[in-house]
């Protein structure tokens, strides 16, 4: 390889490693399982874009959820049921959203 090009190709590479790296770390997100309202609460007050909170199996009686935050253009917070149908909440429970691509 003659110097210049050898030059150049490394500046490629490096350019390009760095590149991912930041995508990667840019994209990271948590998956976190819940199954009380406190620990609900924590989940949500930590979320970032990206981030998806399961609440466990069972039933849940006068739950109230405030579920306050922004994630991004297709990078949501997900908020979801361990198993569709699973879980269930009776009794004077109610659920708030605000923010911006929250699911």
């Amino acid at each position: 390889m003659r110097p210049k090009f050898r030059k150049r190709f490394f500046l490629y590479l490096s350019f390009k490693l760095i590149f991912l790296l930041a995508l990667s770390f840019s994209s990271y997100s948590s998956t976190v399982f819940v199954n009380s309202v406190p620990a609900l609460q924590t989940a949500i007050n930590s979320a970032q874009a990206g981030d998806v909170i399961i609440w466990k199996d069972g039933k849940y009686v006068d739950v109230k959820i405030n579920f306050v935050g922004n994630g991004s253009i297709g990078i949501p917070i997900v908020l979801k049921a361990q198993t569709a149908g699973n879980v269930s909440f009776s009794g004077s429970s109610k659920i708030s959203l605000s923010g911006s691509y929250l699911l």
